[in-house]
C-alpha cells in the first residue's frame, strides 16, 4: 500500500474517531477527548505491525465499552429507566384495576381509537413529570456530594 493510501486510511479513522468521541458526555469529552485522540493516532501508526482490521476491532470494542461505562457514570440512564419503569407500572395496575370493576364500562358510543391516543398522551406525560422529578431528586444529590479530588 502506498503512503499516500495509508495516511489518507489513517486521517479518515482519525476523522471517525474524532465523531465517536462526541458521543460521550460533555465533561468527560472536554477533559479526555484531546489526549484520546492523540493516543488513537499514535496507535493506529502503530498498528501496521497487528493488522489495521484487527486495531479497529479492538478500539471499536474498547469504544463500546467506555461508552456505556461513562454515561452509566452520568447517573442518566438509570435517571430514564425508572422515570419510564414508574409511569407503565402505575399505568398497568390502573387499567388492570379498570378492567376488574363491572360498572366501569366504555360505552360503544366512545371511539376506541381515540381513548387509545389519550392513554398515550397520559403516559408520555407521567414519563415526562417522572423524568423531571428523578433529574431533580438526582442532581440535588449530586450538588451535595464534594467533588473528586483529582490526582497529581
Amino acid at each position: 500500500m502506498s503512503a499516500w493510501r495509508q495516511s489518507w486510511m489513517a486521517s479518515r479513522d482519525a476523522r471517525l474517531y474524532r465523531a465517536v468521541l462526541r458521543l460521550y458526555p460533555r465533561a468527560f469529552r472536554r477533559e479526555f477527548a484531546p489526549q484520546m485522540l492523540l493516543d488513537f493516532i499514535e496507535a493506529r501508526a502503530d498498528a501496521v505491525s497487528v493488522g489495521v482490521w484487527t486495531f479497529r476491532a479492538h478500539m471499536g470494542r474498547d469504544l463500546a465499552a467506555s461508552l456505556l461505562v461513562e454515561w452509566f457514570r452520568t447517573g442518566l440512564p438509570v435517571i430514564v429507566l425508572i422515570a419510564t419503569t414508574i409511569p407503565l407500572i402505575g399505568v398497568s395496575a390502573l387499567l388492570r384495576i379498570v378492567d376488574r370493576i363491572p360498572t366501569v364500562s366504555i360505552p360503544a358510543t366512545v371511539d376506541r381509537d381515540l381513548l387509545v391516543l389519550e392513554l398515550f398522551i397520559v403516559v408520555f406525560l407521567l414519563v415526562v413529570a417522572a423524568t423531571i422529578v428523578f433529574a431533580t431528586w438526582y442532581m440535588r444529590g449530586v450538588a451535595h456530594r464534594a467533588p473528586p479530588r483529582r490526582r497529581p
